[in-house]
């Protein structure tokens, strides 16, 4: 941490117990992203960091950066990667903002994991931010726009209110369709998969 900081002992009673909260709610998240079954991976290794986010203010001051990182996927090659969150000590609360932040870079780390395109600008990852409410941001390629938008609509009207293990096998193979269904037949594709999803957990 910066020599620059200085932390009360408030400061740090709030940075723990955010941390912690953190931590617990990334695990969580993890398990149910890895239930929509893209792939089988494991869920109860979550590498996630955590850093003061006045580290971050100052860095940017410092190098004249207009903007500040609240956190942020990190992968080296193709073996290591993890995340890094930064934490307000200013309170020890998980709220909504702090959670979405790490619900978006979960989802990196979890389409990293499982060999799929997981930058801020897929496709791929834009559906699974809007499936958990992660905050994409960067813009969307434009020749995704349309299967996007097709995908919300068809996520929205036929699954957002299924039973959550129903849901879940859904969504993993909307986004698996998304690579091997043209976009004239997805409409198709994912009725007929919600129905017979219901269909073998005898839910009308």
């Amino acid at each position: 941490m910066d020599k620059r900081i200085k932390m009360s002992e408030k400061d740090m009673v709030n940075y723990f117990i955010r941390e912690q909260k953190a931590m617990e709610y990334g695990r969580e998240f993890l398990k149910d992203s890895c239930r929509i079954d893209i792939n089988t991976l494991e869920d109860k290794i979550v590498p996630l960091s955590f850093y003061n986010e006045m580290d971050e203010i100052l860095y940017s001051l410092d190098t004249g950066d207009n903007g500040v990182t609240t956190g942020g996927f990190c992968f080296a090659g193709n073996k290591q990667a993890y995340i890094r969150i930064g934490i307000d000590t200013q309170n020890s609360i998980l709220n909504k903002k702090f959670k979405q932040i790490i619900r978006h870079e979960i989802i990196h780390y979890y389409l990293w994991l499982a060999d799929l395109p997981f930058g801020d600008d897929d496709l791929i990852f834009w559906c699974l931010c809007h499936v958990y409410d992660a905050g994409a941001y960067e813009e969307l390629d434009y020749e995704d726009e349309e299967y996007y938008s097709l995908f919300v609509e068809l996520f929205d009207s036929y699954v957002a209110d299924l039973k959550l293990n129903v849901k879940n096998i859904v969504v993993g193979q909307m986004i698996a369709g998304i690579n091997t269904t043209p976009i004239d037949k997805y409409k198709d594709f994912v009725i007929d998969m919600v129905n017979q999803s219901k269909k073998l957990f005898s839910f009308l």
